[in-house]
């Protein structure tokens, strides 16, 4: 370009400013758009797996199930005759907010039982729930890895069984509780892979049918000994006659809260004396003598106490302080019209029931007075 001679030369410079507000505005609709599409193709994602698992488990798979306000995806299963609900949730702190996995079934039978069950990796507040101790199922390999939490340590152990721990071991990425007979589920994170769902809800619905299977094996057990299992108090009872003595099977809970099964015999025995058999508790009744035995002894951690020891000992024949040694009861007590031996828990092994009814029909029949030897 040329100047007139003598003219003056005037530059004009352009504000970078619009320049960056465009950029700006340029990169937040990329970063909305690669937004938007990330959301698209998890939920898709998020469709395709829960789908798939509703499929796996026979069920149904909403997409947008519940309130307009709060829409999430829902799987309604029967898995093992138990209604599992699967489900999400977001808990907010206003800063931050995280995403549950979270599975639900009503329980069969819980009673009073309340149990905590999570991988020993999972550190919560749950760890010092108040009211709840440790428990030990026996399982070593099970122990090792999951903590118990219960307020009822030997029911717990029968509500946790070989069954039930398996389909947990299946399940460690999750926490499992029971309140107020209701069991809940969870995971932190929302769950992306179709067989941990599926792995989860059958450990959900073996969990929440404990207590209906313990029940199916003492309906096994009343038909095996032709017998009829009923409820009296709302808790299941078996009445068998076992070589002419009419016993009682059923559940009790302790003055701690424990359960405890009972099977409690009608002494035919017209002179029967009083005596208890304790393992962990010393003997309530202080009006009792202590037994000592001239023959094989039971086991030391048994203490023995009789209002006519002679005659006591003479129940205690050798076969029954075998069972009784093999049986391991939490105590055995007679009051002269019943003899009740105590297992731990809603005992349901059919061989341990048949020794304790053994076990409490022999103590039943009537002893001879002759001297003891």
């Amino acid at each position: 370009p040329w100047t007139t001679p003598g003219a003056s030369v005037i530059t004009t410079f352009v504000s970078p400013e619009p320049m960056l507000w465009v950029a700006g505005c340029a990169l937040i609709a990329l970063l909305l758009w690669w937004l938007v599409r990330w959301s698209l193709i998890h939920a898709r994602r998020a469709d395709a797996v829960w789908g798939e698992a509703a499929d796996l488990l026979g069920g149904e798979y909403q997409r947008r199930a519940g309130p307009w306000y709060n829409r999430v995806r829902r799987i309604d299963a029967a898995v093992d005759g138990a209604d599992v609900v699967v489900d999400h949730y977001t808990v907010s702190t206003g800063k931050s907010a995280q995403v549950f996995t979270r599975l639900t079934a009503a329980v069969t039978l819980p009673g009073k039982l309340r149990l905590r069950v999570y991988p020993k990796h999972a550190l919560s507040g749950i760890a010092d729930a108040l009211g709840f101790q440790d428990v030990t199922t026996g399982d070593a390999d099970f122990d090792e890895r999951f903590v118990v939490k219960a307020n009822d340590e030997d029911m717990a152990r029968s509500w946790l069984s070989a069954r039930v721990r398996q389909a947990l071991r299946k399940a460690t990425a999750y926490s499992f509780a029971i309140k107020d007979g209701k069991l809940t589920a969870q995971r932190t994170g929302f769950e992306m892979e179709s067989q941990r769902l599926v792995s989860a809800a059958e450990a959900t619905a073996e969990m929440a049918t404990s207590g209906r299977h313990l029940l199916e094996r003492w309906e096994h057990f009343a038909r095996g000994e032709e017998g009829v299992l009923g409820a009296g108090g709302g808790r299941p009872r078996i009445e068998i006659d076992d070589r002419g003595v009419p016993l009682r099977i059923e559940t009790a809970e302790t003055k701690s809260g424990s359960t405890v099964t009972r099977v409690r015999a009608r002494i035919l025995d017209p002179d029967a004396e009083r005596y208890e058999i304790r393992q962990s508790e010393a003997i309530s009744d202080g009006t009792l003598s202590p037994l000592q035995l001239q023959q094989e002894a039971l086991p030391a951690r048994f203490a023995l106490a009789s209002s006519e020891p002679e005659q006591t000992a003479r129940r205690l024949t050798d076969q029954v302080r075998r069972r009784l040694a093999r049986l391991d009861p939490a105590g055995v007590e007679s009051d002269g019209d019943e003899v009740t031996v105590v297992l731990r828990g809603m005992e349901s092994d059919e061989a341990r029931l048949r020794t304790a009814v053994d076990v409490a029909s022999s103590l039943a029949a009537e002893s001879g007075r002759g001297p003891y030897r």
